[in-house]
């Protein structure tokens, strides 16, 4: 069994979301409770899209299901956006080399117009929100 939370920070901001601005969403395996996968962001406001700063993978035994929770949490961050008012959109400030690569595929996502690295080697990548 998998479940999805914030970290104990921004636990206490649920009850106003505007104020969250720095979080990590994560996937847990309760069973043998390990984090499966987990994804730093960062949030100015409801105009602007979620900022993924790192993506945290498994690269073990759990491999597979550490795919799957990086998509549900890639998932949960556009749903968010938009239950915010915002674009739905996300921006990843890839550090470049295979983490970049590993941010194009398998998680679909794509240079952004003119995007400027933000990070040494690195790009800025974007995702449109989900088309259903």
């Amino acid at each position: 069994m998998r479940t999805c939370g914030l970290s104990a920070r921004e636990n206490s901001s649920i009850s106003n979301p505007a104020k969250v601005e720095d979080g990590v969403l994560f996937c847990v395996d309760l069973v043998e409770d390990l984090v499966i996968a987990a994804i730093a962001f960062h949030y100015e406001g409801p105009s602007d899209p979620f900022l993924v700063r790192a993506i945290a993978e498994r690269r073990d035994a759990h491999e597979l299901a550490s795919e799957g929770c990086v998509h549900a949490l890639k998932r949960c961050l556009h749903l968010f956006s938009l239950a915010l008012g915002g674009p739905g959109s996300l921006l990843y400030d890839a550090p470049g080399g295979a983490q970049e690569a590993r941010a194009r595929s398998p998680y679909e996502f794509k240079d952004a117009p003119r995007g400027l690295a933000r990070q040494p080697g690195g790009r800025l990548l974007t995702q449109p929100p989900p088309d259903d």
